[in-house]
């Protein structure tokens, strides 16, 4: 019996052929409490649909949702997914599987054939990779370059591998790190010599304090570019996950990249 839904009614349950018309009263019975039956499973059908986690903001569990670009956090893991039709783009720590919607109960559901699972409802998800359960991962609400909530876990941890100083790539074979840890310390390569520095951030925005750099001598491909990195990264005030899973850098208005970097 479902109460407390709007429209929803006690159904009366009829005890006695005698209640009924004293025509057929066997077969009248049977019928009254087959129609009992019917407006109570209909109207359990309808306080159901009306539970907040059988909401169709993912779509109705049986049709693909709209494309769109989402960023999750999975614990410590930064999930990008990239819906377009009937398939899942999903990208974590630069690896990219593409999964298939299945039907489901809710939200959005979507599978491989080696059993890698997303399953997203609303603004949070599941994930399973390899048989590997992930904790329930939340929508970050990260876009371009901009990011409404970075925790700073997507900073400190793994170092970073820097793939681009201001849109002109990196010397081949050379090596430009980030590492921050939790105690506002930076460090890492600078091509040719290591740095320190301090920084500090604000959701995401971000600053780096002055670096003290070690004073080896290099090829000056190598030292012309450590001189443009340390540079940069002066001038970085914020930072996000951009929709591949890399790391940006980036100057006071958001739109200028300064730096791109990602996990090994």
């Amino acid at each position: 019996m479902v109460s407390g839904k709007p429209g929803c009614q006690r159904a009366r349950w009829p005890r006695h052929a005698t209640e009924l018309s004293w025509k057929r009263p066997v077969r009248a019975l049977a019928a009254a409490r087959v129609a009992a039956l019917a407006a109570l499973l209909a109207c359990s059908i309808a306080a159901l649909a009306s539970e907040p986690w059988l909401g169709a903001r993912d779509g109705d569990g049986a049709t693909p949702p709209p494309a769109a670009t989402h960023t999750y956090r999975c614990g410590d893991r930064v999930v990008t997914v990239n819906v377009t039709k009937a398939t899942l783009e999903l990208t974590l720590t630069g690896e990219r599987l593409v999964l298939e919607h299945v039907p489901s109960a809710s939200g959005a559901k979507y599978r491989d054939m080696h059993g890698n699972l997303f399953w997203s409802r609303g603004e949070h998800a599941l994930l399973e990779l390899r048989g590997q359960a992930y904790p329930e991962c939340t929508r970050t609400g990260c876009d371009g370059v901009r990011c409404d909530r970075t925790p700073r876990a997507s900073l400190s941890g793994m170092p970073w591998e820097i793939e681009d100083i201001g849109g002109r790539g990196i010397v081949d074979r050379s090596r430009v790190t980030l590492e921050f840890d939790d105690d506002g310390r930076l460090s890492g390569h600078a091509s040719c010599n290591r740095f320190t520095a301090s920084y500090t951030r604000d959701g995401d925005k971000l600053d780096i304090g002055p670096a003290a750099v070690t004073r080896m001598a290099c090829p000056p491909a190598l030292m012309n570019q450590e001189r443009v990195f340390l540079d940069a990264l002066a001038r970085v005030r914020r930072f996000a996950i951009d929709a591949s899973g890399a790391l940006v850098l980036a100057g006071a208005n958001g739109d200028e990249r300064l730096v791109s970097a990602r996990r090994p």
